[in-house]
C-alpha cells in the first residue's frame, strides 16, 4: 500500500501551485544536465569542424541521438513541472 501512496505523492507535484520539497537541488540537476548536453553537441560540431571524423554512421548517429533526445527532453519537461509552483495541470482541487 506504500507505493501507492508514493505514487500519489509524485503525482501531487505535478499540481499548479506544488513543487517537490528539494526543487533547488533539483534544478541544480536540471541546469547541470542541460550544460553537459551543451558541451557535448559543441564538441561534436567542433570536432567535426576541424576534420574529426567519429567513426559511427550517420544512421546510428541519427538513432542514438533521437532517443537521448526524447528521454532529455521528457525528463526535462518532468522536472520543470515538479520543480516549478507556477508550472502545473489544473488547480489545488483538480489534478
Amino acid at each position: 500500500m506504500t507505493m501507492i501512496k508514493e505514487y500519489q505523492a509524485f503525482l501531487e507535484a505535478f499540481k499548479l501551485g506544488r513543487q517537490i520539497k528539494s526543487a533547488a537541488q533539483a534544478k541544480q540537476y536540471q541546469n547541470a544536465a542541460n550544460l553537459i548536453g551543451k558541451l557535448l553537441i559543441w564538441l561534436a560540431v567542433i570536432s567535426q569542424a576541424f576534420g574529426y571524423h567519429i567513426p559511427v554512421s550517420d544512421e546510428d548517429l541519427l538513432k542514438v541521438g533521437s532517443a537521448l533526445g526524447i528521454i532529455y527532453t521528457t525528463g526535462n519537461y518532468i522536472l520543470t513541472m515538479i520543480t516549478s509552483e507556477k508550472v502545473g495541470y489544473g488547480n489545488d482541487n483538480k489534478l
